[in-house]
């Protein structure tokens, strides 16, 4: 397969039409703008990773910090921001796959992404969860954890020490899975029978609509086959359920960066009857989880991944859609976030479970303390990056990039 892009045709005389370079230039142009929407829009949902956790400290339900108040409202909040933010980073990181697969190549694509990814996951392990299965064993002593296990037991679960950093592992296994498919699909005559596949799924809404409730029901079977055969067990607690949960919204961003044509009508304004869908299925999936407890059924819970499925993806081309009506031109602000966002995420879960466990000593208001929680862990954790990118090491073990990055004292403004 062919990774590279198409040179402007060159006619007879050997100058190159000066309207196909137009309209070339023209497509270059708003692609680049295009990413600067999906970039924002990622960073923006790692960083409603902050909220999230916040939110379930100061629910009273059972996380790694818990409330000894019980807030339903702020439970509502965490289930609201669970249904959107990462199916939609999903769907975002399958779009970028293929799109820079197929400009760069394959194994440049890959080797960068490795790069990427696992030199964060590494600093993360090696830093960041002892710190962290050290926070929660001090909170257990005290009794705000949602058990009492020593360091030691902590520390004897693989799955603890990967915590937050599930998803670059995800990401990890899915882009080797995809550049493996590629290379192995990747002759044109499959590649334009998937492209036609794509371009059907969106020939009406209908259609979308079927496609839709297909991919959440497979990946309903997905998630019973992996509870049936205890494949969290096999796999030593490092890969969770999510691993199933996340894979389908991977590689339907993959499908849609297969060509230029699917990123800008992804990235367009959704159509009504998309933000009806949308807003009943995320409605049904706040309520629906709310009776999960109750309902000690396997049939409750594959029902719940239909949901949760169908309503990810119907929220995704919703925010997807969002971002790129406002998100019309990159700035410094944009260009910090993208920046700084991977820093901020790996850093933010152990932050928000020590500010929160502070502030259940004070025995402030759990809605007062979220709030308090989510400022100070931002504030911190935008004080940690900002160090960081000081020196070239610390950049390249936080983000896998050693390049100087856009800081708050250095923002400059990508074209």
């Amino acid at each position: 397969m062919t990774m590279e892009s198409r040179a402007p045709e060159v006619p007879a005389n050997g100058q190159p039409d000066e309207e196909v370079v137009r309209s070339q230039s023209a497509a270059t142009a708003t692609q680049r703008q295009r990413m600067h929407h999906l970039d924002f829009l990622r960073a923006t949902l790692m960083l409603a990773g902050i909220p999230y956790h916040a939110a379930l400290a100061f629910s009273g339900r059972s996380w790694g910090v818990t409330s000894p108040e019980s807030v339903s409202a702020l439970g509502i909040l965490a289930d609201f921001i669970h249904v959107w933010r990462m199916p939609t980073f999903f769907i975002i990181a399958g779009v970028f796959a293929t799109l820079i697969a197929q400009r760069a190549g394959v194994r440049h694509w890959i080797r960068g992404r490795l790069t990427r990814l696992g030199i964060p996951l590494i600093f993360g392990l090696l830093v960041i969860s002892p710190v962290q299965l050290l926070l929660l064993s001090r909170v257990n002593a005290n009794g705000f954890g949602k058990s009492s296990e020593s360091f030691d037991e902590l520390a004897s679960s693989p799955g603890m020490w990967i915590g937050h950093l599930w998803f670059l592992v995800n990401l990890i296994i899915y882009c080797i899975a995809l550049a493996a498919l590629i290379t192995k699909v990747g002759s044109p005559r499959r590649l334009n029978w998937v492209t036609r596949f794509t371009e059907s799924i969106w020939s009406r809404s209908a259609i979308t609509f079927v496609a839709v409730a297909s991919a959440a029901s497979v990946t309903a079977v997905m998630a019973g086959a992996w509870h049936t055969f205890e494949m969290s067990n096999r796999t030593l607690t490092v890969l969770a359920d999510n691993f199933v949960l996340s894979m389908p919204f991977f590689f339907i961003g993959a499908l849609v960066g297969l060509r230029r044509e699917f990123i800008e009508r992804i990235a367009s304004r959704p159509r009504v009857v998309t933000y009806i869908v949308g807003i009943v299925l995320v409605v049904a999936i706040v309520a629906f989880s709310k009776l999960l407890d109750e309902w000690d059924l396997p049939i409750a819970s594959l029902a719940h991944v239909v949901l949760i499925t169908g309503g990810g993806l119907y929220a995704a081309r919703i925010l997807i859609g969002v971002a790129g009506s406002l998100v019309t031109n990159p700035n410094r602000i944009v260009n910090w976030l993208v920046s700084a966002s991977l820093t901020i995420y790996i850093f933010h879960h152990p932050l928000i479970m020590l500010f929160s466990s502070l502030l259940f000593e004070t025995g402030v208001a759990p809605a007062l303390g979220f709030l308090i929680a989510c400022v100070a862990t931002f504030i911190s954790c935008a004080a940690v990056y900002e160090a960081l990118s000081l020196w070239s090491f610390t950049r390249l073990i936080s983000t896998g990039y050693s390049k100087r990055s856009t800081t708050i004292f250095r923002a400059e403004i990508s074209r």
